[in-house]
């Protein structure tokens, strides 16, 4: 299996994990009785967003992922979609850093994955994303670092220019 960490920036960083402020992952947790409203105000707190900017930073991802319709719905009686939208409603509402993005298109409709290739492509700080959509890697990766037997090889470009060069190697 590959393991393939797209890094959106011109320069690729390499961090160690305490510096990591954005997260989205497929890792299950506990069910979090909560209401999305009410999460998203939780993260926003302990992400740090000052009281007078939370609400605009709430109904900016709300806004951006549609999540009007499930605002007021606990987490746990969201579709697998909407759950992910919401998943990516906390890594982002804080504009991190860096954001770590684990197969962020699974359980998005075509419109979703749409929208998130727009955010990321306009988003300026260091993206990685380990996925296996081509298309959506193709659409907003600019550099490629292959992890392959514990060594690393780094290729400017997207999935598509990837896979032509590593063929060459």
């Amino acid at each position: 299996l590959e393991m393939l960490r797209v890094i959106k920036n011109k320069k690729p960083k390499f961090f160690v994990a305490e510096n990591v402020k954005g997260l989205l992952s497929m890792e299950k947790g506990a069910v979090i009785e909560m209401i999305v409203k009410d999460f998203l105000s939780f993260i926003a707190k302990i992400r740090g967003i000052e009281k007078n900017e939370m609400n605009a930073a709430i109904s900016s991802v709300i806004d951006n992922l549609s999540l009007h319709d499930v605002i007021n719905k606990r987490l746990e009686h969201l579709s697998k979609g909407f759950k992910r939208r919401v998943g990516i409603a906390q890594a982002i509402i804080h504009d991190p850093e860096i954001l770590i993005m684990d197969e962020p298109t699974n359980d998005l409709d075509y419109e979703t994955i749409n929208w998130l290739v727009d955010i990321l492509q306009a988003f300026e700080n260091t993206v990685i994303v380990v996925s296996h959509d081509r298309h959506f890697l193709d659409s907003v990766c600019t550099h490629i670092s292959d992890i392959d037997f514990g060594k690393i090889t780094n290729f400017t470009g997207n999935y598509s220019f990837w896979q032509q060069s590593s063929q060459l190697i």
